[in-house]
């Protein structure tokens, strides 16, 4: 039986934001920099990505190393990838990259700042 059909199995969520708060239950990662040595080092089953970072990386940064990491096989157990950015520029061309290198699950959820 795969781990995610066990109702016991909790998923490990990944949660890349230079300001907003970090939901309760989630790794949290502050910069592009930090984000890509956690989906290096651990595995995620879902990636929350913001656009606007402010360390001089962006989200296209952190989602085009994912893209890497999927096509390579390193991140076998990522299925959905969230995009929560108010960058609505940004957060589409994202999700297009994501979708397009990938077939991950990519969703939109804006969040409030």
């Amino acid at each position: 039986m795969a781990e995610e059909h066990n109702p016991d199995y909790q998923w490990k969520r990944l949660f890349l934001d230079d300001t907003r708060a970090c939901p309760q239950g989630f790794d949290l990662s502050r910069n592009a920099t930090d984000c890509v040595e956690k989906l290096r080092s651990n595995e995620y089953d879902e990636i929350w990505l913001d656009y606007d970072l402010g360390d001089g990386l962006d989200g296209d940064h952190v989602a085009h190393e994912i893209c890497a990491l999927y096509r390579d096989g390193s991140i076998p157990r990522l299925k959905k990838v969230v995009v929560h950015s108010s960058n609505k520029k940004g957060s589409a061309h994202m999700m297009e990259d994501l979708k397009r290198m990938t077939g991950l699950e990519v969703v939109r959820n804006q969040l409030a700042k």
